[in-house]
């Protein structure tokens, strides 16, 4: 994992005007790295409620995960 960001960064569909609460957003960087990192492929529900207790925006805008990731190639131990 090289990034990962949960809140509500940026306007999107569900929210199209500024209410003072864009930009809120959590770095769940370290989360995310340790049930991602090493896997073949990993499923991340979203909403998520370990991901949810993290951010800091007002409950009426629901938040969403921005993640970026570097795939390596792996070495066969077999």
């Amino acid at each position: 994992m090289t990034e990962a960001r949960y809140g509500r960064m940026q306007f999107g569909r569900c929210v199209r005007e500024d209410h003072g609460s864009l930009g809120c957003a959590a770095d769940v960087l370290r989360q995310l790295d340790a049930r991602c990192s090493g896997r073949r492929s990993r499923h991340v529900s979203v909403p998520d409620s370990s991901l949810h207790n993290t951010h800091s925006c007002p409950k009426e805008l629901m938040p969403y995960l921005e993640a970026g990731y570097t795939c390596v190639t792996g070495i066969d131990l077999e």
